[in-house]
């Protein structure tokens, strides 16, 4: 039998599944309390939905803010994630870095020579002291060269033998027991790099004695690049240094270069 619109009509749903809403359930009524939240909320959720449409940084921005004063007011710390962090930004730091270092070992390097003092210089010998005596000389006026601070000359001694002498002094090779006896007759006293050369005229022609003062040395006959000992015919007429050769010319006319 249909019902009539007088009677009620009977539910269709089961009276077990009707439950009752509490506080807190259901739709929030705005007031003047939670009016500031829900416009953020809209705020945020329109900004959500705008943003997935239209990418913005300055959206984006404003929502963050938005968010975080929402998630202050229900007493959670929104996450502040800070300066973005871009490879120019690690560039920048990292140069600053190096920058750094660099100055910090200039200045210590500079303390540290200022604080250190200089070390002593030692003192020359009198074999480098003597800086103002030439390289190659012939004997002046007064027939001497002088060698590291010794004066060299000829001499003849009482046996009408020729001699060199050093400060006057006859013997001054080996602690004074030897000295230099030509077996002739000297034409000039010459040095040459430290070298003391002696021409020298002989009974069946000439030849040239060298002598490096020095301890244990002897004196010694020049010899030519092959080894042969040099002598001339003749006797010595003139003897010159010409850089490090001697040019003897005798009385054969003959002319011969002598290396030193």
């Amino acid at each position: 039998m249909p019902y009539s619109d007088e009677k009620s009509r009977p539910s269709d749903v089961n009276p077990s599944k009707i439950t009752t809403l509490h506080a807190g359930q259901g739709a929030e009524v705005t007031t003047r309390k939670n009016a500031a939240h829900a416009a953020d909320l809209a705020r945020v959720n329109a900004e959500k939905r705008f943003r997935k449409r239209h990418s913005s940084d300055k959206l984006s921005a404003s929502a963050a803010r938005a968010s975080k004063r929402l998630g202050s007011e229900e007493g959670t710390v929104a996450e502040d994630s800070g300066p973005e962090r871009t490879n120019k930004n690690i560039f920048i730091i990292v140069g600053c870095a190096i920058l750094a270092l660099v100055l910090l070992f200039f200045i210590v390097r500079c303390a540290t020579a200022a604080l250190t003092p200089e070390p002593e210089k030692p003192q020359q010998s009198q074999d480098l002291a003597q800086t103002d005596e030439p390289a190659q000389s012939q004997p002046g006026e007064e027939g001497s060269v002088t060698i590291h601070g010794v004066a060299y000359t000829l001499g003849q001694a009482e046996d009408g033998a020729w001699a060199v002498l050093a400060n006057g002094e006859e013997n001054f090779i080996d602690g004074g027991t030897q000295g230099i006896r030509l077996s002739g007759k000297p034409s000039g006293l010459i040095q040459c790099n430290g070298v003391l050369v002696i021409p020298e005229s002989l009974e069946d022609g000439w030849d040239v004695i060298a002598y490096r003062p020095a301890d244990g040395s002897v004196p010694v006959q020049v010899a030519d690049a092959d080894g042969n000992l040099v002598h001339g015919f003749g006797s010595i007429t003139s003897a010159e240094l010409n850089g490090t050769t001697i040019v003897v010319t005798d009385s054969t006319g003959a002319t011969t270069n002598v290396s030193l």
